[in-house]
């Protein structure tokens, strides 16, 4: 239930692609505007009696919805379900499959080949040279 300045609105709106109903079900005030004609909601057509028969018609729509005129409800929360401890996740982890190694294509054995030849002439580079350290001469 709705209170703007300490009285209680139940307010219902209806509507069609050309028209808005809004009604307050305790007193029976409401605003009726044309949505086409008047897009900002400035002329209230409620009383006007050329709208009676557009009124009628969205006032059926409010009405044939009494399940929408009840007070809102908010739904119960559902029930908490309790955390698991470390020792329950660790249990129902899945099964671990073993690794499967992909068979070589053409491309992926050439290119293992040439990294292993690079590998190993930069090793065969560097074991020829001495290495010299901070403060030591080569002998």
């Amino acid at each position: 239930m709705l209170r703007r300045v300490g009285v209680a609105l139940e307010l219902r709106t209806g509507g069609t692609r050309t028209h808005k109903l809004t009604v307050d079900l305790n007193s029976g005030a409401g605003e009726l505007y044309e949505l086409v004609a008047d897009p900002g909601e400035m002329s209230n057509l409620f009383d006007d009696a050329d709208a009676q028969d557009i009124r009628t018609l969205l006032e059926g729509y409010i009405a044939s919805r009494p399940r929408d005129t009840t007070p809102d409800r908010v739904p119960p929360a559902p029930p908490k379900t309790p955390v698991p401890t470390t020792a329950e996740r660790q249990s129902v982890r899945a099964p671990t499959v073993p690794h499967r190694r992909r068979p070589l294509t053409r491309q992926t054995a050439r290119r293992a080949r040439s990294i292993r030849w690079r590998n190993a002439r930069i090793c065969r580079n560097w074991s020829s040279k001495p290495v010299l350290r901070a403060g030591k001469s080569a002998r």
